[in-house]
């Protein structure tokens, strides 16, 4: 009995700690990186809403479906909307912001897939 309740302390100890200690997870978006105009943060915004509301749907679709081959193609789709939205933002900045842009990108801030483009995907 004594043997069990001591397991049972250690195990809800290690949970309780692990909790505690885990780390957050911080997103950080392009607008909180470089310097931007009003309007150019308005625009990113809507793209990155628009971005996210398409990413979410391909996610779900994604998890709805068994097979590979299919997941496959919502991966590739996925992973071009990357490529097209970096793209996007792209073409709204000047030279400067371009610069700070793919800094931002190089550091993999945005999220663990920003070293995909065109070129990297396979058509």
């Amino acid at each position: 009995m004594k043997i069990k309740i001591k397991i049972v302390i250690l195990f809800v100890l290690l949970l309780v700690s692990t909790n505690i200690f885990a780390q957050k997870i911080v997103f950080k978006t392009c607008i909180d990186c470089i310097s931007l105009s009003e309007q150019q943060k308005i625009d990113i915004l809507v793209l990155e809403k628009n971005y996210q509301n398409y990413m979410d749907s391909l996610r779900i679709e994604r998890r709805s479906i068994r097979d590979i081959k299919e997941k496959d193609i919502i991966r590739l789709n996925m992973l071009k909307k990357v490529a097209d939205h970096q793209n996007t933002i792209m073409a709204l900045l000047d030279s400067i912001q371009k610069e700070e842009y793919l800094k931002f990108l190089s550091n993999g801030t945005l999220h663990r897939h920003h070293f995909f483009s065109e070129k990297n995907i396979k058509q």
